[in-house]
């Protein structure tokens, strides 16, 4: 009977192994207001954004983000930038998209990588940040990932 299922097992197809890592590092971003609105008691921010990541991640990530604050001093943001650089040992381009919330000059939140290319084509990379403002266009804080690799 053992025999039969170890023959068994030895037809069906051999899964992709994948190889998963984990790493922490920083960031500095900028920002450039492309336009700014009044929402009732809200106002909205869409910004060009760039940052510059070290560490588990080596590279910048371009992108646009928009960002709603309110009068008690909270915000709410969202965005989506290309990344070009490196994770682990791998290079290429990965599109992340991010959410953060803040209170004043702090901010935390997460992101995930949702489409890659070159050496980075189906990497799944999902993490956390935080951070504080440095000026009124920039910023600097710490990020955690994980990224799961997909063997050929």
């Amino acid at each position: 009977m053992a025999l039969l299922a170890v023959a068994f097992l030895s037809l069906l197809p051999v899964a992709n192994a994948s190889r998963s890592s984990t790493g922490t590092g920083s960031f500095t971003a900028t920002s450039t207001t492309m336009n700014v609105r009044s929402a009732g008691p809200n106002t909205v921010i869409d910004s060009q954004s760039s940052f510059t990541a070290t560490g588990f991640f080596t590279g910048t990530c371009v992108g646009t983000t928009r960002s709603v604050g309110r009068s008690n001093g909270q915000s709410t943001a969202h965005g989506s930038c290309t990344f070009t650089g490196t994770i682990g040992d791998k290079s290429g381009t990965l599109v992340f998209r991010l959410e953060f919330t803040g209170v004043g000059a702090s901010f935390q939140g997460r992101f995930v990588g949702v489409q890659g290319s070159g050496g980075l084509a189906g990497v799944h990379v999902s993490g956390t940040f935080q951070g504080m403002a440095t000026g009124m266009t920039t910023s600097a804080g710490t990020y955690s990932a994980s990224a799961r690799f997909s063997s050929s």
